[in-house]
């Protein structure tokens, strides 16, 4: 900005070199001084000027969060539907679950709470399903026991064979025995409780089971060897039992009928 000087004074100061009143030296000290008043004057109010341009930036980002936080708040305020009458969760509920595991979100931690219901139960099984989105592949786990249906999460996968199937499942079973105890890293506790879940696993339940037979067998040898390892025989260890779904089964059959009646 350029330093503006007061026409009137310059034209006093040389009146007095005229009038002889002052020399010229000393009228030259004089303007300069005049003129380095005028400067610190001119970068205050540039100053000045810097300040206000951002403060009245800041106030304009101030008002844009202002609404944005009185929308999200009207947004907060809105009753959502997470279920139906008959106690199912609604398609934008599913929807956003299945967006939060396609993402990894962790959604697939199982709860402590889960953990210890889980682990005082003297019997439970296990049920396992999936579905794809943006071409990813989930499987969400759950378990039945004598009071209640818990879902442990969803896990995205690669792969939905067998030997991926039957790891979902072992490393949930991992996971909830570590969240029994207080303390994780305690690895003879963690033990101890995954024996304890393990010997209380008694049924599986997949809409994979009618033809994904394997699943089951790793799942089951898996757990032998566990419990063998804590001192169990193999003898006195009980076989799953494979539950299937007969919807699936039906499907299955109505599949290869289609295809077979089509050659006649």
């Amino acid at each position: 900005m350029a330093t503006v000087v007061d026409r009137d004074e310059i034209q006093a100061i040389l009146s007095k070199t005229w009038n002889g009143a002052m020399s010229t030296a000393a009228i030259t000290a004089e303007f300069f001084t005049m003129i380095s008043a005028y400067k610190r004057k001119t970068d205050e109010l540039q100053k000045q000027k810097v300040d206000y341009e951002n403060q009245k930036q800041k106030n304009i980002t101030l008002n844009k969060q202002n609404i944005e936080l009185l929308q999200l708040n009207q947004e907060n305020e809105k009753s959502i539907e997470t279920k139906t009458e008959k106690g199912r969760y609604t398609d934008d509920m599913r929807t956003c679950i299945l967006e939060l595991a396609s993402l990894e979100i962790p959604c697939n931690k199982v709860s402590a709470h889960v953990a210890h219901e889980l682990a005082q139960s003297k019997h439970w099984g296990a049920f396992s399903d999936g579905t794809s989105r943006d071409g990813k592949k989930i499987v969400d786990i759950g378990v039945h026991t004598e009071k209640q249906t818990y879902c442990l999460g969803y896990i995205p996968v690669a792969v939905e064979n067998a030997e991926t199937l039957s790891n979902v499942v072992q490393n949930t079973i991992t996971e909830t025995a570590k969240l029994v105890n207080s303390d994780p890293t305690n690895e003879n506790q963690c033990t101890e409780n995954k024996n304890r879940l393990l010997k209380s696993f008694t049924t599986v339940m997949s809409d994979r089971s009618s033809v994904m037979k394997k699943t089951n067998i790793l799942l089951d040898e898996w757990r032998k060897q566990v419990l063998e390892q804590s001192g169990l025989q193999r003898d006195e260890i009980k076989k799953l039992d494979f539950l299937y779904c007969s919807a699936h089964v039906l499907l299955g059959f109505h599949s290869e009928m289609e295809k077979t009646s089509k050659n006649f």
